[in-house]
C-alpha cells in the first residue's frame, strides 16, 4: 500500500526526481525519501510539491490532514 501519491504524480506530468526536486526547490534526497520510504515532509515541503505538480496536498497525501494556518 503506497502512503502518498507523488511518484505516480510527478511520472504522469513527466518529472524526472531531479526535475521535480528543481521545480519544487527541494533536495533530491527528500523526494527520494518521501517515493521509496513513505517519509511525511514538513507541511512547507509538501506546499512547494503540491505546487510544483499543480495538485493540492491532499491528492498526494490522502491520509494526511491538511491543517490551514488560516491566511
Amino acid at each position: 500500500m503506497e502512503i502518498n501519491n507523488l511518484r505516480r504524480f510527478r511520472k504522469l506530468q513527466g518529472f524526472t526526481v531531479r526535475g521535480l526536486s528543481v521545480a519544487a526547490h527541494v533536495s533530491t534526497a527528500t523526494i527520494v525519501a518521501i517515493e521509496l520510504y513513505g517519509d511525511i515532509p514538513a507541511a512547507k515541503t509538501r506546499e512547494k510539491i503540491a505546487r510544483a505538480l499543480n495538485v493540492n496536498e491532499t491528492t498526494l497525501w490522502p491520509t494526511l490532514e491538511v491543517v490551514s494556518d488560516g491566511k
